[in-house]
């Protein structure tokens, strides 16, 4: 009778960090004078102790990429601090980034509203060192979020 009273009890503090992980979606696509381009991607999680790692992997121009992270035991409820970082070369090398706004963390895997970065045309980001993203008009406007050019 022991055992089940500490089993219960256990499942009971162990519940709210069993639904911790947090679910992302970021899409876009980028290109170099109008063609697809390969970007190398990195999504980092901002931590007040060091920065991780969350995933890391490249795209031939067109990205929609569903994430998971969490804070682990100490922090179930706490909103992930992510960023997302794109380094390509199309004339000169530079890399882009965004926040990863906590509105697109879910706690369920099928995150049907993603954030969206738009189409990028990265000769722009070269000769102008901003970036103009185009929206194709499919997701709606507060989905919307653009890209800021990082610093060398």
């Amino acid at each position: 009778m022991r055992l089940l009273v500490e089993l219960l009890f256990s499942l009971i503090l162990l519940t709210p960090f069993a639904d911790a992980l947090l679910y992302y979606r970021v899409k876009g696509e980028f290109y170099c004078h109008g063609q697809p381009t390969e970007v190398k991607i990195k999504i980092i999680e901002h931590d007040p102790n060091d920065d991780d790692l969350v995933d890391n992997f490249s795209v031939n121009s067109k990205f929609d990429h569903t994430g998971a992270d969490q804070d682990l035991f100490f922090y179930p409820n706490d909103e992930l601090e992510l960023s997302i970082h794109a380094t390509f070369d199309c004339g000169c090398k530079g890399e882009l980034y965004q926040f990863i706004d906590p509105v697109f963390q879910r706690h369920q895997t099928d995150s049907e509203i993603p954030m969206v970065l738009g189409s990028v045309e990265l000769s722009d980001v070269c000769q102008n060192g901003e970036v103009k993203a185009k929206y194709d008009g499919s997701d709606e406007w507060y989905q919307h979020r653009q890209w800021m050019v990082g610093d060398e």
